[in-house]
């Protein structure tokens, strides 16, 4: 086994489930959550897609669709509405 298929295996079935909400209140699809989850770590489009085995450009496009579901217009306001840390007015700035 190759030290970068460990890598893998261990970030893509241990950590992004713990980020994602129990119960989906902005009609967001599973894959659209699970990338949701790797932005909240600070990750790149590209590391994304390589984790997921996507292009970048693909995870361009799911977040292109996330946004409008939570309302936001950046990365960092989509994980912090999903994570529910600031509430509707704050993200209007």
């Amino acid at each position: 086994m190759h030290k970068r298929d460990r890598l893998l295996a261990v970030d893509r079935y241990d950590d992004p489930a713990a980020l994602q909400p129990t119960r989906d209140e902005f009609g967001l699809t599973r894959r659209e959550r699970e990338i949701l989850a790797w932005v909240a770590r600070g990750k790149t489009n590209a590391q994304i897609g390589e984790a997921l085995w996507i292009a970048p450009s693909t995870v361009r496009k799911h977040l292109e669709n996330i946004y409008p579901k939570l309302g936001v217009r950046t990365r960092t306001a989509a994980v912090t509405r999903l994570l529910g840390f600031v509430d509707d007015e704050e993200l209007q700035v």
